[in-house]
């Protein structure tokens, strides 16, 4: 019988890192209140000139002194956010424990999403991707939302610029994008990244590879298949060449960090054989599923 993808164990593990996740943003909130001293439960969005009867604690006096105007700071309550996962479910992602990963850490960023009153929606992508999760709110909403990922399949080529375009339509609301992908086509999955910025989100790439890819276990002659192209080729290897394999590797994940870095986006590699509960903590202490 096949592992269960959610047991027990991961289950239990989801409250606590809702516990977790509220003791982070509220450390990360203390610190921004106290950098931009600000009313609680709001952000700057632009001056209006000053009317009779307006609150003088808003006033700008920087831009007074420079323009001799008396202008109002504006701000904009915040809301709750959406967080949208945009997950990879091509051919590739079947290699070793990859997509069982990546369904794993998405559900669990999914609660903590949830735990914050955040809405969560999924949206798998490949060249035949399964239907999307609509969006849903309430820590209530887990049992669905593990339903759904435990029965959801992977196949086909990767497609995540159709996915993102639906994203982007008119009537969809903005917010956090999470990337989760195995980045197998590196060059369609910035260009997505690249779209999303533009369009007005937030973008989170998270690089789930498995072990092989970081460093194959194997010495001599080797056939190397794209199982999304079917291209192959034969090469020979022995520890050496594997030493400087996984150095390239190394180096082309620091390539792509800085590619998301560039266009706006946040980036962080998750090996699939890594405890989801530390990517998990990492993703909530570089603050990325902060409001």
């Amino acid at each position: 019988m096949p592992e269960k993808l959610f047991d027990d164990e991961f289950v239990s593990t989801l409250e606590y890192l809702a516990v977790l996740a509220k003791r982070v943003f509220a450390k990360q909130r203390q610190l921004r209140e106290r950098m931009r001293k600000l009313g609680s439960g709001q952000e700057f969005a632009d001056h209006r000139a000053y009317s009779p009867g307006d609150d003088f604690r808003y006033l700008d006096w920087n831009l007074y002194g420079r323009l001799g105007k008396l202008l109002l700071r504006v701000f904009e309550e915040e809301e709750d956010l959406r967080v949208t996962f945009l997950l990879d479910s091509s051919d590739s992602m079947k290699i070793e424990t990859k997509f069982d990963a990546a369904r794993r850490l998405v559900a669990a960023l999914a609660y903590v999403a949830l735990s914050r009153f955040d809405e969560v929606a999924i949206a798998p992508f490949a060249e035949r991707p399964g239907t999307p999760l609509s969006p849903r709110k309430g820590k209530g909403s887990i049992t669905g939302i593990l339903n759904y990922l435990e029965n959801l399949t992977a196949g086909g080529m990767t497609d995540p610029l159709a996915a993102a375009r639906k994203l982007a339509l008119p009537q969809q609301r903005r917010g956090l994008a999470v990337f989760a992908s195995d980045l197998c086509e590196p060059d369609a999955a910035l260009d997505t990244v690249k779209f999303l910025r533009h369009h007005r989100f937030d973008v989170f790439v998270l690089h789930v590879f498995a072990q092989a890819e970081a460093r194959p276990d194997a010495v001599g002659d080797l056939r190397i298949t794209n199982v999304e192209t079917s291209e192959s080729l034969t090469t020979s290897a022995d520890e050496k060449t594997l030493d400087a394999y996984e150095a390239s590797f190394q180096e082309h994940l620091m390539s792509l960090e800085a590619s998301c870095i560039r266009a706006g986006a946040h980036y962080l590699p998750a090996p699939s054989d890594m405890p989801f509960i530390d990517i998990v903590r990492d993703v909530l202490e570089k603050g990325i599923l902060a409001a």
